[in-house]
């Protein structure tokens, strides 16, 4: 079950909006992940017993906790929820720490131990399809490949007066809400949870949830509060994460969890616009009139697919922006 809190724009301005973190009680445990610090390695061992000593702490959670489906992903479910034997990039999450205070949970994601074996990283799309580029999933690194036809395109530039090519590339970009990931998790008497979170697509996240945490979806009542900002930031699995983390610590512990993420963790938990490698050849004639494309598009989703399959689908559907190609390749 899902429900939006109606929010008035006049409110808006005048500062008077509930978000997430304004109803989260003192007395609410603390939800902190220890990420990945290696972009790319084999996890050996974790290490939990110190960060169990630290006063109060009340749980440390890793992936054999999690009671449902422990991988996420919007078009193809790649990315675990919680790693446990391979982490593809610095914003994998690894352990979570569930303590009555930030400043507990924080003293212990220093103290858990994980121990890696470095794998090489590739971040670059184009060499990351090159023989013998390392492999960031079994399957190979190419996440999905559209091909588009139209014409012939070369008559197309046989026809062609004027022939323009070139190859352009673009930056990642970071959405940067000006609210963090936020989720405030209430556990029910029936076994079920109340989580309420800034969520711009709650249906969306409710399924994810549901099955991370191995509940039915009538067991959990989502409530989308307001939200300060998304900006792309929160379309797609960030939401999952910080809602099935505060939910999962509220289950294990049967106590009310918040997890809120500071800055730094927004910025690497979720997912940016990808940066594109974009080669072009263009034909007209004289006259003005446009005879042919040929654009070979490379996008980089990163580690997982998240929504790089819908991305890249749009890009190569715009690729000739408002213009007619008589030949397309």
């Amino acid at each position: 079950m899902t429900r939006s809190r109606m929010h008035d724009p006049v409110d808006a301005v005048r500062g008077k909006p509930i978000y997430t973190a304004d109803i989260v009680p003192e007395n609410a445990l603390r939800v902190k992940a220890l990420r990945s610090e290696h972009p790319h390695a084999l996890i050996r061992r974790i290490d939990v017993s110190s960060a169990l000593k630290v006063a109060g702490v009340v749980e440390v959670l890793t992936a054999k906790d999690v009671p449902g489906q422990n991988l996420a992903g919007t078009v193809v479910p790649d990315r675990p929820f919680l790693a446990f034997d391979k982490v593809r990039s610095v914003a994998d999450p690894v352990v979570l720490v569930v303590a009555e205070n930030e400043e507990a949970a924080d003293k212990a994601v220093e103290e858990v131990v994980v121990e890696y074996d470095l794998l090489e990283p590739v971040y670059d799309p184009v060499a990351a399809l090159e023989p013998g580029a390392p492999k960031v999933h079994d399957a190979g690194n190419l996440l999905r490949k559209y091909i588009v036809r139209k014409g012939d395109i070369s008559r197309g530039f046989s026809q062609s007066d004027v022939i323009v090519q070139d190859e352009f590339r673009t930056q990642m970009q970071e959405p940067a809400p000006i609210e963090p990931e936020a989720a405030y998790a209430v556990p029910d008497a029936d076994g079920g949870l109340t989580i309420y979170g800034s969520i711009q697509n709650p249906y969306y996240v409710l399924g994810g949830v549901a099955k991370i945490l191995g509940l039915p979806r009538e067991k959990i009542n989502l409530i989308a509060m307001a939200m300060g900002g998304t900006f792309g930031g929160k379309s797609d699995e960030a939401p999952w994460d910080v809602c099935a983390m505060a939910g999962l610590a509220a289950l294990k512990t049967g106590r009310p969890c918040a997890c809120i993420y500071s800055r730094d963790e927004s910025i690497v938990a979720h997912s940016h616009r990808h940066p594109a490698v974009m080669r072009y050849k263009l034909g007209a004639s004289h006259e003005g009139v446009l005879k042919a494309l040929d654009a070979e598009l490379f996008f980089d989703t990163g580690a997982y697919a998240s929504v790089g399959p819908l991305v890249m689908l749009r890009g190569i559907t715009h690729s000739s922006g408002p213009y007619v190609f008589e030949n397309v390749r």
